[in-house]
């Protein structure tokens, strides 16, 4: 959740900077944090819960969220540059700025989220006999159906 919580500081900081001077927005907004409420967990071996939960919060929730802000790294960035093969980054370039860099960090963690759901529902798969469900990436969106049962 901290990292959770710092993507979403980075995005208010990001959107204040950018309203500096606009009405409405302007730099008394600039310094505000974000907090969340306070939270308690429930742990509960409910598998179809935990499946429900991957799909929904990290497949579709995480994986949507990296496709977008890969999408806004390029934009950020040259879109016409390779990307470093070690790093995963988009290389340093005269015009590709922090914001580029930040924002591809941020898909890359976003992305390993979604990956982490993707091993649970396999792992659901192989333990308890939860098929996973078919995961389709068109027109640039993640879509999730059920696999149709075998006769």
């Amino acid at each position: 959740q901290a990292e959770e919580l710092l993507h979403a500081q980075i995005a208010l900081a990001l959107s204040n900077a950018e309203n500096v001077g606009a009405p409405q927005g302007g730099s008394e907004a600039v310094g505000l944090r974000l907090s969340f409420p306070e939270h308690a967990l429930s742990l509960t071996r409910d598998l179809a819960s935990l499946r429900a939960a991957a799909v929904r919060e990290g497949l579709l929730g995480e994986g949507r969220s990296a496709l977008n802000l890969f999408s806004r790294a390029l934009r950020a960035v040259d879109n016409t540059a390779e990307i470093d093969s070690e790093s995963g980054l988009p290389p340093k370039q005269k015009h590709s700025g922090a914001l580029g860099r930040l924002l591809w960090a941020m898909a890359v963690d976003e992305a390993r989220h979604a990956e982490l759901a993707e091993d649970t529902l396999l792992w659901l798969q192989k333990e308890a006999g939860m098929v996973a469900p078919n995961v389709t990436l068109q027109d640039g969106d993640i879509s999730v159906s059920e696999k149709q049962a075998s006769s």
